[in-house]
Order: C-alpha cells, then structure tokens, then sequence
C-alpha cells in the first residue's frame, strides 16, 4: 500500500509556485542558442488531454518550447500530417493502410509517394502509449519497423494496473514476419547509405525499409518509473502542486534531448520550473552526481529567475531563491503519492472482472492473444532476462523510503534491474 505524502515530509524544501503555461518570457535566451538545421517539433497529446488546471507532460514540454521564430523551430501541438488541403483524403489513405497484404503494402506505397513528404524523425519521444480504445489491428505498413526514427524514448509506468492500459513497447518484428516473403520489382536508389539486399526474395521488414526510405537501425530506450499511467503522462495533478511524480519522467525526456544532441530550442528561464538546473545540460550534459538521499546532504546556496505574469504584459522575470537541486527535486517527486485510478474511481474495477481480449509479444517475438480477466494485477515487462529491465533511479528512493513501504505493482526481476538516471 502507498501512503499518501504530506507536507511534513518535505519541511527541508522551499516551495514556489509555477508559472502559467504560456512560454513567453521577456528577454529569455534559449538552449542551445542555435542549432544547425531548422527544427520540428511535433506534440500530440493523449485523449482528452488539453491545456487546463492539470496538465499533461506533453503540455509542459510544449511550454518549454522556443516557439517565437518559425525559421528556426517550428512547434505543432495538434493532429494530423496532412496537409490541410489533403484532409478529404484520410478516410482514403487510412483505408490503404489497414490493408494488411502485399497489395495494401504497394498502395500505400504509393499513396506516400503522392501525397506525402518523407521526414527523418531524429527523436520519438514518448510517454506512456497504451492499447487502452478500440481494437487495433495486428499490423499496418510501416509502423512495425519504421527505419525513419532515429531515436525512440519511452517512458513507462511500473503502478498502472488497469487492463485496458496495457502498454504498447516497441513492437519487435516476429518470426513470421521475418520470413515472409514480397516482391522485389525495384530499382536500387544509388543514393541509399543502406546496404541493398540483391535477392529474389525479401522479408518484410526488407520490403519497408525499401519502399519508405529510412536510413536508422533505430535506438531504443524504454524506462520504468514509479506511479500509475497519469503519473507518468501528467495530469494527475493540479498546475498549482509543486511536486508528482510526473516531473522525474518529464525531467528524464528533457535531459534526453540535449544527450542525443537534437537541436530542441527550449527558454533557458523555464527549466527550473521543472526542476532542471540549464547549465547542467548545455553546452555539456553533465553527468548526474549521487541520488539524495535526505534533503540535508544537498543544500546549494543557488539565487534563480522565475517567470510570473504581470500587468497583462506577457511575463516579467523576479527574483527567486527557492529552487533546490535537481537531486533534491528528484527525492521530493520520487515520494510524491501514487494515483491510483483503481482507488480513486472504483468503477473501473468492473473491467478487471469482465475478461478482456490482450494481445502482447512474447519473450519468443511472437504475438500472443489472450481472454483475461485482469484482478488488477500488474505489467507483464517483456524479455527481462534477454534485455534486462531499465528502471529510473528515482524508483530506488521511493522503495527505500520506510514510510512508505512501496513495492511497484509491475511483475519485475529484480535481478535484471539496469538502474538508469
């Protein structure tokens, strides 16, 4: 059981009270100050997820954003890739990508090549993507293996227990379709940096990468962290309390954009709203000292700017010297409550006894479908002897903590813990 924090365990931490959502931050520099290219940056959020009192992990990365010269970044926080011309043909083009044969994977082939714009994503960054609506067909063409993404980021949540939440990893391609075959009426692109198989026949992930272009074995990285699904995503809590566990995954994704160097413009002013110290970050990532264990053993004497808004003129910067490091915000956030949905709204209980089609692959690569009823039991985590299990270092404080007597919910071995910052 998860004993809910209260404000006396946080006596040693100065509080402040964040700013609103909107970025606009007279006279704020940004992180990095340039970058090479001009960058995109795409946000979409989950379902009903929106700017409001409680936001999302997507609406505060957003907030973060340089979002005030298009030449250099341009920030989206909406759906669709279409252009807007083309929104008469989604029903279309969703049509020829639920086909799943070799005649849906050549229409849809060249439906990209008519009305689509083929873009290197440097970093898919993610939290929480769950199977939780509707019925999902088993494979669609290019999402198996989409060699466009150079670098894809998960965060997961180790307490979500709710079988209409089971997570959605990376999909691995399976045996089957390792070895199924398509034709190979091509022409090799010269311009290609991949390796052009010279064969009769191919396998599917062979026939994607051909026909969408991607030059990446994609990098992957899926980390645990503590609390439930809202816990991870955000939005389990107002705006207005300083500390959840939401903030560790947020400041974990933040930290992963400057480490793979992609170029994201932030307002250098915004970091420590979530915690962050800037300099620790840019021009170097640096490494991460020690996990705080007590708010006693780190106590820098550090004077920060924060931004409030003021006479309806944007916002102005004052001065502030109520930020702690992020060690200590860490420790804070790590001991936050867990939101337990099947304990705030027990109407959800009622799935957890109606059996429920899962569908999940196996250590085997294989996809498994299967009629459960759930009881609220915890995440299955794929291949933790093959891969071993990446956990956030922020997990170890919470479990350590004797008030709390917090054991996550997910089915995991201990023994192939990879403890990651």
């Amino acid at each position: 059981m998860d004993s809910p924090t209260s404000d006396s365990e946080y006596t040693d931490f100065r509080r402040t009270t964040p700013p609103e959502s909107e970025a606009s931050v007279e006279h704020d520099d940004t992180i990095p100050p340039d970058h090479e290219y001009r960058t995109l940056v795409l946000c979409f959020d989950g379902t009903g997820d929106q700017f409001d009192e409680d936001n999302s992990n997507i609406v505060n990365f957003f907030s973060m954003l340089k979002k005030d010269d298009p030449k250099k970044q341009l920030v989206y926080y909406q759906v669709g890739l279409l252009p807007k011309s083309n929104h008469q043909q989604v029903p279309f083009a969703y049509k020829m990508y639920s086909r799943d044969d070799p005649t849906g994977w050549k229409q849809s082939t060249a439906f990209k090549k008519a009305f689509s714009i083929d873009v290197d994503i440097e970093l898919l960054g993610v939290w929480e993507t769950v199977g939780s609506v509707g019925m999902i067909p088993k494979r669609l063409p290019f999402t198996t293996s989409n060699t466009h993404v150079r670098y894809f980021r998960h965060a997961l949540a180790l307490d979500e227990h709710r079988v209409r939440f089971k997570p959605n990893f990376w999909n691995r391609p399976t045996p089957e379709e390792l070895h199924l075959t398509a034709d190979t009426d091509h022409t090799p692109n010269p311009n290609s940096t991949r390796r052009t198989r010279l064969k009769a026949k191919e396998t599917t992930r062979d026939w994607e990468r051909r026909h969408d272009g991607g030059e990446y074995e994609t990098d992957i990285e899926e980390v645990w962290f503590a609390g439930s699904h809202c816990d991870v995503g955000g939005g389990a809590v107002r705006n207005e309390v300083r500390n959840s566990l939401a903030r560790i995954p947020l400041r974990w994704m933040v930290r992963q954009c400057f480490i793979l160097k992609t170029g994201i413009l932030f307002h250098r002013e915004l970091f420590k709203v979530i915690g962050m110290d800037p300099d620790s970050l840019y021009p170097e990532v640096r490494a991460r000292p020690p996990a705080v264990t007590k708010t006693k053993e780190y106590s820098p004497e550090v004077k920060y700017l924060q931004p409030r808004s003021g006479n309806g003129k944007g916002h102005t910067l004052v001065d502030t010297s109520d930020f702690v490091s992020e060690e200590e915000e860490d420790l804070a956030d790590a001991l936050s409550p867990v939101n337990d949905m099947l304990k705030i709204l027990p109407a959800w209980w009622i799935l957890e006894w109606i059996p429920q089609k899962v569908k999940y692959q196996g250590d085997d690569d294989e996809w498994v479908n299967q009629l459960l009823i759930n009881r609220g039991r915890g995440r299955r985590i794929p291949r933790q002897e093959i891969d071993g299990v990446r956990i956030h270092r922020s997990v170890k404080l919470r479990m350590d903590n004797k008030k709390l007597h917090y054991k996550p919910k997910a089915q995991w071995n201990l023994d192939a813990t990879v403890w990651v910052g």
